[in-house]
C-alpha cells in the first residue's frame, strides 16, 4: 500500500514527508489556487521534497489539444510528475496520446467499472475511482472497486489504483481491507493506492 497525500500545500508535504509514509501527492487546479504563487514553483518544490515519489499535476485544459500541450509540459518539469487528466471523451484521446509518448497518466473522476476498464486499456498508469463521490450518492463505492478488481484480475493489466475515498472511521477499515486484498492480486503489477478523496 502506498499512501499519498491530496493537497499543494508544501507546510503539510514536509511534515508529511518526516514521518517516512509519504510515497508522492496529488493537486488539481482548486488546490494549487489556494496557495497562491506561480503553480510551476509549486510543483517543483513538491518534487523536492517527494524526492522518491510521484507528484500528480492535472491538466486544466478541456479539450484534447489543451492537454496534450498542457501533458507535455507538465512531464517535462521534472522525472516526478505524473500528469492527471479527467475521465471525459478529450481526456481519454489525450491519454492514448500521450501515453504513446512515455508520459504517465492518472485518469482522474473515474466511476464505474466500464471506465476503469476503458483508460486501463488507453494506457492509463493510474486510475483514480472517485469511491467517495459514490458514496454520497447513494451508490456503493465498494463494489464499483470490487468490479474493477475483478476486471483488470481478468485481463492482467499492469496498472495502479488510486482510491479516491472519504476516511470516514465507518468505511476506512473496509476499504484498506479492499486495498490489501487488491494489492495482492495485483503484486505483480505494482497497485498502489491513495486515501484521497
Amino acid at each position: 500500500m502506498k499512501i499519498f497525500l491530496d493537497t499543494a500545500n508544501l507546510d503539510e508535504i514536509q511534515r508529511a514527508s518526516e514521518f517516512g509514509l509519504l510515497d508522492g501527492i496529488t493537486t488539481n487546479p482548486t488546490l494549487a489556487a489556494r496557495e497562491g504563487g506561480p503553480f510551476r514553483e509549486l510543483i517543483l518544490a513538491a518534487c523536492e521534497i517527494v524526492k522518491d515519489g510521484v507528484v500528480n499535476a492535472e491538466v486544466v485544459s478541456t479539450d484534447t489539444q489543451g492537454m496534450l500541450r498542457e501533458g507535455r509540459e507538465l512531464a517535462g518539469w521534472h522525472s516526478n510528475i505524473v500528469v492527471k487528466v479527467p475521465m471525459t471523451p478529450a481526456g481519454v484521446r489525450a491519454l492514448h496520446v500521450l501515453h504513446g509518448e512515455g508520459i504517465r497518466i492518472n485518469v482522474t473522476l473515474v466511476f464505474s467499472a466500464a471506465q476503469a476498464l476503458l483508460v486501463a486499456k488507453a494506457g492509463a498508469y493510474f486510475v483514480s475511482p472517485f469511491l467517495g463521490r459514490l458514496d454520497d450518492t447513494a451508490q456503493d463505492g465498494l463494489q464499483v472497486l470490487h468490479e474493477i478488481m475483478d476486471i483488470y484480475r481478468a485481463y492482467q493489466f499492469p496498472r495502479r489504483f488510486w482510491r479516491q475515498a472519504s476516511a470516514t472511521s465507518c468505511t476506512l477499515s473496509k476499504r484498506q481491507k479492499w486495498a490489501f486484498t487488491l494489492e495482492r492480486c495485483h503484486s505483480r503489477s505494482s497497485s498502489s493506492f491513495s486515501s484521497t478523496r
